[in-house]
């Protein structure tokens, strides 16, 4: 019995890390990473580097900027930025 829930709660967990999340964050540092042509993204509530195309520069450099928070979507296993809003 103790195995069918520990082979339920790994399912959940696995599921729960491929969905995109979504939070209101503020950019502390943008770098762009040479190897994989992507930006690392640091916000100042998450302790972990993000990634992000190009076309979300715009909006992650007015949240640095500003110091204001952006709506952020991520792929939560990738940590891959698929929105950005302000």
């Amino acid at each position: 019995m103790k195995n069918k829930w520990a082979i339920l709660i790994m399912f959940f967990s696995i599921n729960a890390t491929a969905a995109t999340l979504t939070f209101d964050l503020t950019v502390r540092k943008i770098n762009f990473n040479n190897e994989k042509k992507l930006y690392d993204i640091s916000f100042n509530e998450m302790a972990a580097v993000y990634l992000a195309d190009a076309k979300f520069l715009k909006c992650l450099q007015k949240s640095l900027d500003t110091k204001k928070a952006a709506k952020i979507t991520y792929l939560g296993r990738e940590l891959k930025l698929t929105e950005c809003s302000i």
